[in-house]
């Protein structure tokens, strides 16, 4: 009985993290689509610069627009599901 209880245990867990990790990639593609053309431009070269040298502080504008795509996506994708 204790397997059984522990093996349920872990399949909700593997459940709850799969379906988080499904909620984040939706989550980060309807960013992407709200992103316009230069946007996407700008926030790529942001992310290459960072991987070389770090941000600076010309990426920021950026930044804080993705950043507030993904609080804004959030909390749609929050409200949707409740």
């Amino acid at each position: 009985m204790a397997s059984l209880e522990r093996r349920l245990r872990q399949l909700e867990t593997h459940a709850d993290t799969s379906s988080r990790r499904e909620d984040e990639a939706a989550i980060g593609g309807e960013v992407m689509r709200r992103l316009t053309d230069e946007e996407l431009e700008r926030y790529e070269r942001a992310l290459d610069r960072a991987l070389e040298e770090g941000f600076a502080e010309e990426d920021r504008p950026i930044l804080e627009r993705v950043e507030r795509l993904y609080e804004e996506m959030s909390c749609e994708f929050a409200g949707a599901q409740a």
